[in-house]
C-alpha cells in the first residue's frame, strides 16, 4: 500500500498550490519541505501581473502595492515611461502570501512534513527517502528550487545554468508608489536592476546577473542613496531556461524553478 497518492517535494508557492489543487480533487497528498518556516527567506521581487486574479489564488490582503507602469532607465540615465490608466501589476507580501498558500493546502487535508529534508527521489520506484524513513506514492512532484538533484537525475547530460539574484529591502525617502524602475547596466546584461515600491517609505531593490556576487553587490550598493537604510538582504539562484531539459520521467514530474519554469522577463 502506498503512503500517498502524490508526494510533493518543496512547499514554495508552486508546491503548495499544486498540493492544494490535487487534494481538492480527492487525492491523498504529502507535502515535504526541509525548512520549518514557510516563505522565508524571501527570494522573489514579488511583482506579478494583475492576470493572477484570473486564477483565484490571490486574496487582496496580500497586496502591498498596486503599480500602473514602469520607468525604463538607460545607462546614460535617459528614460521612458510605460504606463496604463489602471493597475498593471501587484506588489505582493511574498512571505505572507507563501504562508497563505501553504495553510490553504493544509486546510484541504494535505499532510505537511516540515523540517524533513528529502535526501533522495527514487524515480524508478516512485519513492522518496528522508533521514527518518522512506515514503511511497503513485506520483512524485519535485518543486524544490533551481538546485534540484532530481532534475540532474532526469537530465544527466545537461548541466544546469543559473543567474545570480541579489535583492535588498530598504527604508527610503518618500517615493512615487505608481511605478517600478528598471535600470539597464552594461555589466549585468542580460540582467538589469529593479526598484519596486512596497510602501511610501520602503522598496525592494535588486538585480540579476551572470557575474559574481562581489560585483553584483558593488553595483547594487552604488544604486543606494545616502538616506537609504538596508533592512534585509537576500540572494538566490534563477534558473536559465533550457528547451532540451526534460521535466517528466516515469511517475516523477518537475515543477517551477526545478523545471526551469520562470517568467520570460526575469
Amino acid at each position: 500500500m502506498k503512503d500517498y497518492d502524490i508526494i510533493v517535494v518543496g512547499a514554495g508557492p508552486i508546491g503548495s498550490t499544486y498540493s492544494y489543487k490535487m487534494a481538492k480533487q480527492g487525492y491523498n497528498v504529502g507535502l515535504f519541505d526541509m525548512k520549518n518556516r514557510i516563505g522565508q527567506p524571501l527570494q522573489c521581487a514579488g511583482l506579478v501581473s494583475t492576470n493572477i486574479c484570473d486564477t483565484g489564488n490571490l486574496p487582496k490582503e496580500y497586496i502591498d502595492n498596486r503599480v500602473r507602469g514602469a520607468k525604463l532607465i538607460a545607462p546614460d540615465n535617459t528614460s521612458i515611461t510605460v504606463e496604463k490608466d489602471r493597475t498593471a501589476a501587484y506588489v505582493l507580501d511574498r512571505v505572507m502570501y507563501d504562508k497563505y498558500l501553504f495553510e490553504r493546502a493544509i486546510n484541504e487535508n494535505v499532510t505537511a512534513h516540515l523540517s524533513e529534508r528529502v535526501l533522495d527521489v527514487d524515480i524508478e520506484n516512485t519513492t522518496i527517502k528522508t533521514a527518518d524513513r522512506k515514503y511511497s506514492s503513485r506520483l512524485i512532484v519535485v518543486s524544490s528550487g533551481p538546485t534540484c538533484h532530481t532534475a540532474n537525475k532526469i537530465n544527466p547530460k545537461i548541466k544546469d545554468e543559473h543567474f545570480l539574484g541579489l535583492q535588498y529591502t530598504i527604508r527610503t525617502e518618500k517615493q512615487d508608489m505608481d511605478y517600478v524602475n528598471l535600470t539597464i547596466n552594461h555589466a549585468l546584461l542580460p540582467g538589469f536592476i529593479w526598484e519596486i515600491p512596497t510602501s511610501p517609505f520602503t522598496k525592494r531593490i535588486g538585480l540579476f546577473t551572470g557575474g559574481s556576487y562581489k560585483e553584483a553587490e558593488k553595483i547594487l550598493q552604488n544604486k543606494l542613496r545616502s538616506t537609504d537604510t538596508i533592512i534585509e538582504k537576500h540572494n538566490g539562484l534563477i534558473p536559465r531556461y533550457n528547451p532540451d531539459k526534460k521535466i517528466v520521467k516515469n511517475n516523477t514530474i518537475l515543477l517551477g524553478d526545478a523545471a526551469g519554469q520562470v517568467k520570460p522577463t526575469t
